[in-house]
């Protein structure tokens, strides 16, 4: 029996995309392959190793069996690549980052434009979405969050700040406001389903009886479009407005609660050294400090 590595890395992307195509477009590859894969692999299980149903792909009682070994397969295989990298001391190749949209948008893609310039031989492809990757098994080589510092133990914090936050809207909306303004008098913009456990709601929640935004959205950047529409108000760390997509925001003069919210920069042990991915977050780290940092520190 010789059980190849494309065909575990397909079964693993079905099972973890719950879809054939999903899992194709996740690799690159078209439909058809994955199933040709996913075949193959059921002439020795004699059984399938996935149900279709209305609902998305399942993974079938033999297919639970193998999933453990195919992603321990996964890390090995992982692992290799790394080793196979650090034989070059030039940084090239393609390194993926993890960020949640607003952070993407805000940092992340102005700094691919310095990165491009430092080091021309790095491709950056950027993993955009609030829930956080699996760094430990190689879903991303660097990622960006605002929840940490990260409890795993394969994994380390390279850089991390702590910025005030603080509520903007758009000029027009600033200009209709009431003289002397409070909290309870803004229409305020927060996270929808599924992610209204996200700062600001809950800390509105607490100060103002019955509290209701005027509009949600489970995607930052209509959060940020409909601000900028004069919709209402919403909470973004002091001091990024001025370089980023939200610079047309004013900073509303009001008493607020004091929030204050982080930023890591976190990186899996073993692909820490990796050139390439090293290059990244050297490069990443002193556009942070050169441009985050004092930015915040200029309001």
């Amino acid at each position: 029996m010789n059980i190849t590595w494309d065909n575990a890395q397909t079964f693993i992307a079905v099972a973890e995309t719950g879809s054939f195509s999903a899992a194709a477009k996740k690799l690159g590859i078209k439909q058809p392959t994955v199933s040709r894969r996913i075949a193959e692999l059921e002439e020795h299980t004699g059984g399938p190793l996935f149900h279709r149903g209305r609902r998305g792909t399942k993974v079938s009682s033999a297919g639970e069996k193998l999933l453990p070994a195919a992603r321990a397969m996964a890390l090995y295989a992982k692992d290799f690549e790394l080793l196979l990298s650090e034989y070059s001391d030039v940084p090239k190749g393609t390194v993926r980052i993890a960020a949640p949209p607003g952070v993407a948008l805000d940092v992340l893609a102005p700094f691919a434009k310095r990165l491009r310039e430092e080091e021309p031989d790095i491709r950056l492809e950027i993993l955009s979405g609030i829930d956080a990757v699996d760094l430990t098994h190689g879903d991303a080589d660097l990622a960006l969050r605002t929840q940490g510092p990260p409890r795993e133990k394969d994994l380390e914090c390279i850089w991390k700040f702590e910025a005030d936050v603080a509520a903007y809207a758009s000029e027009e909306y600033e200009q209709s406001l009431p003289a002397g303004a409070t909290l309870q008098d803004i229409d305020w913009i927060t996270f929808s389903h599924p992610f209204e456990h996200l700062p600001p709601g809950p800390q509105l929640a607490e100060i103002i009886v019955g509290f209701k935004p005027v509009f949600s959205s489970n995607s930052f950047i209509i959060q940020l479009e409909a601000a900028s529409r004069g919709i209402g108000a919403m909470f973004l760390p002091k001091g990024l407005h001025g370089n980023t997509s939200a610079r047309h925001l004013v900073l509303l003069d009001i008493d607020t609660p004091k929030i204050t919210g982080w930023v890591y920069l976190i990186a899996s042990k073993r692909a820490r050294w990796v050139p390439r991915v090293k290059a990244v977050a050297d490069a990443l780290t002193r556009y942070l400090n050169d441009t985050i940092i004092q930015t915040m520190g200029r309001e």
